[in-house]
């Protein structure tokens, strides 16, 4: 519920006392908000700020989260270097917190730029079984879409379609719209690139109900991207 969301963080900063220490919850949720409208410059401004003051008030899983945020913002840039050098951050502020999801997800990080930069499959692999391992739905099947958009652009057609599947199944459970839409997209155009229109075509009508669902501004340019032909709906032979 993002217009809920904003009027939230509007009226924290109303309540807000001038000339008292700022409370590092606003600028990450506003940057949360802003990464979701594909505002990468403002969220990245907002997530900076955010970073300094969860890491000064000690709150260890508030500064891995801004992490999270400014790493994802590069990977939407599609700035595999920056987001690397960012990952690996989040990989050792991971390691920090004993629970959760946070070091195998810092791990997976690290190991997606290194299959969009070297080709390299093993890390990302073995972080993804831990993800499984830690039943972290959202994030694996934030993961496995962007791997599954690197093989397809790679032409590694059957990988892509199996990691999209599975971040497809983790975004259902999840009720998470603009993974679903992503999943679909790689789906369809795996499946039209193999030559199986029929089921390119049954992935493509599920897509216009998520698009009405108001998803992330960037889930909606990266299906974009991968259906061109969106609105055209493709003919079943």
């Amino acid at each position: 519920d993002l217009s809920r969301a904003e009027a939230l963080v509007m009226e924290a900063r109303a309540l807000s006392e001038p000339g008292v220490a700022a409370y590092h919850g606003l600028p990450l949720a506003e940057g949360m908000l802003r990464f979701i409208e594909n505002d990468m410059t403002g969220a990245e401004n907002l997530l900076r700020e955010a970073r300094m003051l969860c890491k000064s008030a000690g709150d260890h899983i508030s500064e891995f989260q801004a992490n999270e945020y400014l790493a994802l913002a590069e990977l939407e840039c599609g700035r595999y270097e920056a987001a690397r050098e960012r990952a690996e951050v989040l990989a050792e502020l991971g390691s920090k917190i004993r629970e959760g999801s946070e070091g195998p997800f810092g791990q997976a990080l690290v190991g997606l730029c290194a299959l969009a930069l070297d080709g390299d499959r093993q890390q990302l692999d073995t972080a993804v079984t831990a993800l499984r391992e830690a039943d972290a739905k959202y994030r694996l099947a934030y993961v496995q879409n962007r791997a599954a958009t690197l093989d397809l652009e790679s032409g590694r057609l059957d990988s892509a379609s199996a990691r999209a599947e599975e971040a497809l199944h983790c975004a259902t459970l999840m009720e998470r719209t603009s993974e679903m839409l992503i999943a679909r997209g790689t789906l369809s155009a795996a499946a039209d690139a193999l030559g199986r229109s029929g089921e390119a075509l049954a992935h493509q009508k599920e897509v216009a109900p998520l698009l009405a669902a108001a998803p992330a501004a960037w889930a909606v340019r990266r299906v974009q991207d991968q259906l061109p032909g969106l609105g055209e709906p493709l003919e079943e032979s």
